[in-house]
């Protein structure tokens, strides 16, 4: 029987760590929106010493996704090198004024097969905790539900975990539609995870949202 270095042990050893860390949650990070309510691409403004758009991923980049696809659009340069550093892959979606159902599919042809859940994340949510997403995450191994929403203080928010066995739902979305509508279509199937995350149903759709929440994330 051959020999193994203790150096190699100790990077095999590590390599079987990560693989253990990783799950089989996929994010889809949806950035391509025309922030038209906005007026402003929201996910290129300042939050501190970084954009929406990086705050937003510094949370998501640390939790316990496998994957994370993030979908740009409108203001694809700004935003694919605002995002450049982070381990992510982007994709173009040509569509994204047709709305969020496009960002979807658009990202919904790179989710692999050994896929169980795909995570829908908004672009313009900085506030979520990353210990949040990793509630989410565990969850899905701990419930035979398909569908699963966090709750804060009763009201749900985002994002939404989608079984990929709605993968044909989600193709079939069209307009401005996220996974939310999937929530009504199959309710029987749906999870609430109450969470003490106020940053769940915080989102940037107006001058206000930003100045009254997004700064102090």
């Amino acid at each position: 029987m051959p020999l193994v270095s203790p150096r190699l042990l100790v990077v095999l050893l590590e390599e079987t760590m990560d693989e253990k860390k990783r799950t089989a949650v996929v994010v889809l990070f949806l950035a391509a929106g025309l922030s038209t309510r906005m007026g402003r691409n929201k996910l290129l403004l300042p939050v501190g010493e970084k954009l929406i758009v990086q705050k937003t991923l510094d949370k998501l980049v640390n939790s316990q996704a496998r994957e994370i696809i993030a979908v740009i659009g409108a203001k694809a340069l700004e935003v694919e090198k605002a995002i450049s550093g982070y381990h992510v892959t982007t994709v173009f979606n040509p569509n994204y004024a047709c709305g969020m159902s496009t960002s979807l599919s658009a990202g919904l042809r790179l989710v692999g097969n050994n896929t169980s859940f795909i995570m829908v994340a908004l672009g313009d949510q900085p506030c979520i905790l990353t210990q949040t997403y990793d509630l989410l995450i565990s969850t899905t191994e701990q419930t035979s539900r398909g569908l699963l929403v966090p709750t804060y203080n009763g009201i749900r928010g985002n994002p939404i975990l989608v079984s990929t066995k709605y993968r044909s739902d989600l193709y079939a979305q069209f307009g401005d539609i996220g996974g939310r509508r999937l929530l009504s279509l199959h309710a029987d199937d749906v999870l609430e995870v109450p969470v003490a995350d106020e940053g769940v149903v915080i989102n940037v759709n107006s001058e206000d949202d930003y100045r009254n929440y997004v700064t102090k994330c």
